[in-house]
């Protein structure tokens, strides 16, 4: 235990089974975080300070407030139907099966259910999915979206490059001009939550234990 003191929690409980046995460890933490266009939140909220705009977003009752303020204003509060989906499904209360391998449905995914449909019909979305063509552009030039619950790596890997006019591979470059790069800032949002990450299992019946306990060690635990 005193290997992992310096984990983040909710990375050991992911890779924790039913007995209370930890199954594999990570070198890594991967927050979530709501990424918002700074112009769309200063036309909507009057600033686009991340402190400002996360006070605007910090629960729910906000967040559909501001929802409702962006679509008088001509803009869709979120993407598509599954943007919000990881915020409520790290929220839950309980696991997915129970003790009698039965199913169970928590609380907090209805409440995902009821908002999606809420922001359907009110057309607070776009009516896009995670990764599709429309999502990608959303978060482009031509975009009307307030913002974008991702993940840190989601920002290098996705999000600067779709916010771009001219794609590096045709010549463009990461700067200020080149469509709407900068225009983007984070904060938390209504929840916190994590997106992602990377864990080490050792195989059972290795015959080698020692040598894997040592990588995972040095890997995951070692400062140095």
């Amino acid at each position: 235990d005193d290997d992992l003191k310096d984990m983040y929690q909710y990375t050991k409980d992911i890779a924790t089974d039913s007995k209370g046995k930890l199954k594999a460890t990570t070198w890594q933490a991967t927050p979530g975080l709501f990424a918002y266009r700074r112009s769309i939140a200063k036309d909507v909220l009057g600033t686009d300070d991340p402190d400002k705009v996360q006070e605007a977003l910090s629960t729910w009752d906000k967040f559909d407030k501001v929802a409702e303020q962006a679509a008088a204003k001509g803009y869709k509060m979120l993407s598509g139907y599954d943007d919000s989906y990881r915020v409520f499904s790290n929220n839950v209360s309980a696991p997915w099966v129970d003790s009698n391998n039965k199913i169970v449905i928590d609380d907090n995914i209805m409440k995902w259910v009821d908002q999606t449909k809420k922001y359907t019909d009110k057309g607070y979305n776009n009516k896009s999915s995670l990764w599709d063509s429309t999502w990608a552009a959303d978060q482009g030039p031509s975009g009307k979206v307030f913002g974008f619950f991702y993940s840190t790596w989601g920002i290098n890997f996705t999000l600067l490059g779709n916010s771009l006019a001219t794609p590096v591979k045709e010549g463009g470059k990461e700067e200020v001009g080149n469509g709407i790069y900068g225009d983007y800032a984070v904060c938390e949002g209504p929840q916190s939550y994590y997106w992602g990450g990377t864990w080490i299992c050792a195989a059972a019946g290795t015959d080698n234990a020692n040598i894997v306990k040592d990588v995972m060690k040095t890997l995951c635990c070692d400062k140095a």
